[in-house]
């Protein structure tokens, strides 16, 4: 599959409004997009010895063809390993049946496999300035809670839970889940909504960070952030609706998201 199509079919709200970047741009993030995407399809798949293996060579400077490609934006862009290391680090954790006990935990998770797609991202879309990182990481963080809350029954079907047991009054395993799903939805709805607190909290966090964005390119941060806070505004409109079913926002959502992104100075 090639990297363009790939990034329109798996990441279609950002692949939206990554359509504001100049080609060149563009290219890169689909290159990264498509680093990203295989070492979570391996998390997502159980292959525990494909990330094994990438690791080992990452550790000692062997080739691998997902390096050899980071290599080729880190030398153009200067994107720091670091994050790179823990976002496969971060992954390692999970194939070994991570455990999320605290917010704490959660948000470190949140960190390692989303906040550092923003950390790579700042330097291909220009936000050259230090201070941006941080932003860059708590925008990522916002996002990945959003999907954890989106994505709550499909998860447990696949045996993954990633709520902590502070939300949840007690430790949940993915039978826990699909159970009060059926019996106890409030329950679920009340961890959610949680969950949609502390993402809206990093939003908010992020948008101070937008100034370090070059202006072309804070319209497509921007839009893209603004769909993904929607994702979860429309959960907590409709609770009982999406208790099962994979919330999105409409088309016609989307343009307004755009227009609201291009008229006002701050959009949360």
């Amino acid at each position: 599959m090639k990297k363009s199509h790939l990034f329109r079919k798996k990441s279609r709200t950002f692949s939206l409004a990554a359509s504001f970047f100049d080609m060149n741009k563009l290219n890169s993030i689909q290159s990264l997009y498509f680093i990203c995407r295989t070492l979570d399809d391996w998390t997502d798949s159980g292959d525990q010895q494909s990330l094994i293996n990438f690791s080992k060579r990452l550790i000692n400077k062997q080739d691998h063809e997902l390096l050899i490609e980071y290599h080729r934006l880190s030398k153009k862009y200067g994107i720091d390993e670091e994050p790179l290391v823990l976002m496969v680090n971060t992954m390692l954790d999970e194939s070994s049946n991570l455990s999320i006990d605290t917010v704490k935990d959660l948000i470190d998770y949140c960190k390692g496999v989303a906040g550092t797609v923003g950390w790579m991202m700042c330097p291909i879309i220009g936000a050259i300035d230090k201070n941006a990182q941080s932003y860059a990481i708590d925008l990522g963080i916002a996002m990945q809670l959003t999907n954890i809350a989106r994505d709550i029954y499909e998860d447990a079907l696949n045996d993954r839970v990633y709520i902590p047991s502070e939300f949840y009054i007690k430790k949940a395993c993915s039978s826990d889940i699909i159970e009060d799903i059926d019996k106890n939805p409030q329950k679920i709805i009340s961890s959610r909504e949680k969950l949609l607190d502390l993402a809206d909290q990093f939003y908010h966090k992020a948008e101070e960070g937008f100034i370090f964005i070059p202006k072309r390119e804070r319209l497509a941060v921007k839009w893209a952030a603004l769909m993904y806070k929607n994702i979860g505004d429309e959960i907590n409109r409709n609770p009982f609706l999406y208790l099962k079913k994979k919330a999105k926002i409409s088309i016609l959502e989307r343009f307004y998201s755009l227009i609201k992104v291009v008229v006002r100075k701050k959009v949360f």
